[in-house]
């Protein structure tokens, strides 16, 4: 009886240590990524660039499901690494964004475009697809929205209505697709601090 509990015991131990250096893996790999630059010569093979931002892609984004998509495939067509690197440059934008945007305001209660964002570079406040990306500040969180792939234009910046209490909900740092179609970030000071 207590030999059983004892190999119980040691089990519990080695598969929570298990769990611990997963995870541990899991958030350096993602901190390594939101820190690195990802600019490929311009020599380089385009579907070997789409595929090294496909993969990143799995991790960054989380997409809404396809309605055509009857099964989980073993590889992906050229067009999904493409919609699927076109998601990457999104999320990186939208991180680059981020951190200029906390670097350079106050905390506060505000929506506006980045088309307004004097202090960042013209070419990085737009999305893959030329929108115009809406910034929405709620203290120290910082809401950036694209229009997505399908938009015709840039969103309406003062239609978004989201409270402090919703933010909290959302990953850092993660792209989330909504089913609207919008993608959707979530910074605060944190992501950008070493932890």
């Amino acid at each position: 009886m207590i030999h059983t509990q004892h190999i119980e015991r040691k089990l519990a131990v080695g598969i929570l240590i298990g769990v611990l250096i997963c995870a541990s893996i899991f958030l350096w790999v993602r901190y390594k990524l939101s820190h690195m630059p990802f600019d490929f010569p311009s020599n380089s093979d385009a579907k070997i660039q789409n595929a090294i931002k496909g993969t990143a892609t799995l991790a960054l984004v989380l997409k809404q499901p396809s309605n055509t998509a009857s099964t989980v495939t073993a590889h992906y067509r050229d067009v999904d690494l493409q919609s699927d690197a076109r998601l990457f440059d999104a999320w990186r934008s939208s991180v680059e964004l981020g951190d200029e945007i906390l670097q350079h305001t106050e905390n506060g209660n505000w929506v506006k475009s980045s088309s307004g964002t004097n202090f960042v570079p013209p070419e990085k406040r737009l999305d893959p697809w030329n929108h115009s990306f809406c910034l929405l500040r709620r203290d120290d969180i910082l809401l950036i929205v694209s229009a997505g792939p399908q938009a015709p234009a840039s969103p309406v910046c003062s239609n978004i209505q989201v409270e402090r209490s919703e933010l909290a909900s959302l990953p850092a740092m993660r792209l989330i697709q909504t089913p609207g179609g919008n993608l959707v970030l979530m910074v605060s000071q944190k992501s950008f601090t070493p932890h």
